[in-house]
């Protein structure tokens, strides 16, 4: 039977900033070894009481045993995972993040955020429904491994039901969720902290090699925060071209029946050429759809990657412009001990990215190809039911083949519609892929400059 610790808890939520970020660092087994002020001050206790301690110190029992078992699996697979998370303060107050943990050296790291989008409280929910099958299968006496494999169904069963493929299709959106909602409300706040700390490197501190590392990190997260933004409006895009896919197949079908039927209705071989060429047309058009749709699914899937990538960059690199802030007003030791590590993460993480960027080029390309394909496929059906409404013209009235061609000539213009939008949408997604390449040079460069910075103010 699956035992918990009974702690005791208040339903009330521990405050802290948007702009705030956590840190911390454990080793394999989920040991903390360190932590920000950030982290120490909402969790409510000493940094004393926490170093050493595993992370499960703060785990609240709302949270599913099931959700840390994904947690840990992936990162123990040495790949990054997001995750919300609902922790207890000492004090016995609740407050959830949005924890990004990532593979180091001997351990991990975890950076966290406050969550603010409208997810939140819909995986809140899910987590309580999980959560109480946890408990209904250890009430049963099922070991603690199939309690968390009662959870884990549970928890697939739930993101399905909220349309996501798998776990990682879920935490790549979250991520980016959060986000994007988190820049949009600190563009909108202007947060003073980030002003004041702005001010402060530009006012007095040129000459200070640390704040020249700050000034080149700091275009950094710039960068990173404009592919986002750039990422953002890409998947915009993508979601309509599933649309439109969608509805393509719902044309092509009644273009299906209506060359079913006309098959059935030929009573000359003028006619029954006319109804073959349709089928033949449609089939067509119907499997170039299909393919158009597998395209749009693989794009989709790279874009969320791509956008994961980013949100895990973005959010390594402006922690690390916390602690140079620290380093500069307070010369703190461990400030430039995690800063380091930081900046080493950071720089491998854009390493994947600047890959994942190299392919994006040629993903809207196969789109255009497929759509300039069935353009021209309904084109020829324009052209088949032009054909077949002159040959009916010419039948008696009663006739069944009459009535069939004028049936499909909305399906037909509504395709060719769809089409022209598809072609404008492509051709705006590879004007935004060449912005994020132009982003990814101006990245490069900034990155170059991080590192000649670096090597000047922390080595040696």
């Amino acid at each position: 039977m699956m035992r918990r610790k009974i702690q005791t808890c208040i339903d009330r939520e521990r405050d802290f900033g948007v702009e705030e970020l956590f840190f911390s660092t454990t080793d394999r087994r989920g040991v903390i070894l360190s932590g920000n002020d950030v982290f120490v001050r909402v969790s409510g206790y000493e940094e004393s009481e926490l170093i050493g301690q595993p992370h499960s110190k703060i785990r609240h029992p709302d949270m599913p045993a099931s959700v840390f078992r994904v947690f840990w699996d992936t990162i123990q697979a040495d790949q990054p995972i997001a995750a919300y998370v609902k922790n207890r303060a000492k004090t016995g107050e609740y407050y959830w993040v949005m924890a990004v943990a990532t593979p180091i050296d001997n351990g991990y790291l975890s950076v966290r955020v406050k969550p603010t989008s409208e997810l939140l409280p819909i995986v809140s929910d899910v987590y309580a429904r999980v959560l109480a099958d946890e408990h209904a299968a250890s009430e049963e006496g099922l070991s603690i491994d199939a309690t968390i494999e009662v959870g884990l169904a549970s928890l697939t069963k739930e993101l399905h039901a909220l349309g996501f493929a798998d776990y990682p299709t879920f935490m790549h959106q979250a991520l980016a969720s959060e986000m994007t909602r988190r820049q949009n409300t600190l563009k909108q706040r202007k947060s003073n902290s980030h002003h004041w700390a702005s001010h402060a490197f530009a006012s007095g501190h040129h000459s200070s090699p640390i704040s020249q590392l700050a000034n080149a990190n700091r275009e950094c997260d710039r960068n990173l925060a404009d592919m986002l933004a750039e990422l953002s409006s890409l998947n915009e895009s993508n979601g309509s071209f599933l649309q439109s896919c969608h509805t393509m197949r719902q044309l092509s079908a009644s273009i299906s029946t209506v060359a079913l039927n006309a098959r059935v209705a030929a009573t000359t071989r003028t006619l029954e050429a006319i109804a073959g060429e349709l089928a033949a047309a449609e089939k067509d058009t119907r499997e170039q759809i299909v393919e158009l749709l597998d395209q749009v699914n693989n794009v989709r899937s790279s874009l969320t990657t791509l956008s994961f990538d980013i949100c895990v960059a973005a959010l390594q690199s402006e922690i690390a412009t916390h602690f140079l802030n620290q380093i500069q007003f307070t010369e703190s030791s461990s400030a430039t001990k995690h800063l380091e590590l930081l900046l080493r993460q950071s720089d491998e993480k854009l390493q994947t990215l600047f890959g994942g960027l190299e392919r994006a080029e040629n993903w809207f390309q196969e789109i255009a190809k497929s759509t300039s394909h069935l353009q021209r496929n309904a084109k020829i059906l324009r052209f088949i039911r032009m054909a077949g409404v002159t040959e009916a013209a010419l039948l008696p009235p009663e006739h069944a083949f009459g009535g069939l061609f004028d049936r499909v000539k909305s399906s037909i213009t509504s395709l060719l519609e769809i089409c022209e939008t598809l072609r404008s949408d492509t051709q705006q997604c590879e004007s935004e892929i060449r912005n994020l390449n132009v982003l990814k040079t101006t990245l490069s460069s900034n990155l170059q400059r991080v590192r000649i910075e670096k090597s000047m103010t922390l080595v040696g």
